[in-house]
């Protein structure tokens, strides 16, 4: 026996539905995240060998080799998977692995410690790198990307990735500087007038579907709109004493109508430091969500009872 990619790639796929199940500021989902990313890592290291797995004890480099009895076998630690993994596919040696690192080191100290650390990290920082793991991963070994992590999350890592690797940071700070420059170059007068434009609501959806987020401007601070697509949404929870579930869209633009900023599709609006996704919390209908009919609940017999003395004693006035 030895160590088996499969079952890895099981469990990545359990903690993957389970993150994708909560809410993106829910605590649980960064720990899920966490687990994702190590089991999915080692079943891709297992896939390629089972040896890269194991430490360098004998037990263990045994065990790797399929010899039976060695139930002392370990495991390599994460920031060393990670560096063999590098080396065993060339396609994921200039991926930056580093934010997931720093997610599993939080996920450990939380674990092993008493401080709060999976809450203070950003998953805006993390979830682009994670994507772009699962979309290289499962390519180098020939899984299917909508089995591991469902169709719309598929959508969105794949978005992702590919937004990741386009560079667009030189051109991007150009347009935000030249942005930037015009704006600070009229007068005082002038950048309020300007002020007055920025955008004066929090969240709408249009009737065609776009999703738009009002968001700090890059380039002159101000409340511009980032629209985009819609991908999918979680499952409903409870929060509050409120059914709600998270929306979720791919962001596709940015305009700025105060100093005339303008950015188009995902890999621009990254390189802006703008987030990869946009979430917003909605709320469910109670009755419709738990499919009650109200009149299960309702006694007409009473009801015509209560209305026939009524009537009778306003007859007797």
């Amino acid at each position: 026996m030895t160590w088996d990619a499969t079952k890895y790639f099981a469990k990545a796929k359990r903690y993957w539905s389970k993150a994708s199940g909560v809410p993106r500021d829910d605590d649980q989902f960064l720990l899920h995240v966490s687990f994702f990313c190590e089991f999915f890592i080692r079943g891709v290291l297992v896939f390629k060998s089972p040896v890269l797995n194991a430490d360098l004890s004998e037990d263990s480099l045994l065990h790797a080799a399929g010899v039976g009895g060695f139930d002392n076998a370990k495991t390599v630690g994460l920031r060393t998977a990670i560096t063999r993994l590098k080396a065993a596919y060339a396609d994921l040696k200039a991926v930056n692995l580093d934010p997931i690192q720093v997610l599993v080191d939080a996920r450990n100290r939380e674990l092993h410690g008493e401080s709060d650390e999976i809450s203070t990290q950003d998953s805006n920082q993390i979830l682009p790198a994670v994507y772009l793991l699962a979309v290289k991963g499962a390519g180098a070994t020939n899984l299917d990307l909508v089995d591991l992590m469902g169709a719309e999350d598929a959508d969105a890592a794949l978005e992702a990735a590919n937004a990741v690797q386009k560079d667009r940071s030189h051109r991007v700070k150009s347009d935000i500087k030249n942005a930037r420059d015009r704006f600070y170059e009229r007068s005082p007068e002038e950048q309020a007038e300007f002020r007055e434009k920025e955008a004066g609501f929090g969240y709408a959806v249009q009737t065609n579907g776009t999703h738009l987020k009002t968001h700090k401007c890059p380039a002159c601070g101000s409340q511009a709109v980032l629209g985009g697509k819609p991908i999918g949404v979680s499952r409903e929870f409870l929060r509050d004493g409120s059914v709600m579930y998270e929306s979720r869209a791919v962001p596709t633009g940015f305009s700025c109508d105060v100093c005339g900023l303008k950015l188009s599709g995902l890999a621009e609006l990254m390189a802006a430091g703008l987030p990869h996704e946009i979430t917003t919390l909605d709320e469910r209908d109670p009755v419709e969500f738990f499919n009650v009919d109200p009149m299960d609940y309702v006694d007409t017999g009473e009801i015509i009872r209560e209305y026939g003395e009524e009537m009778h004693g306003y007859q007797d006035e």
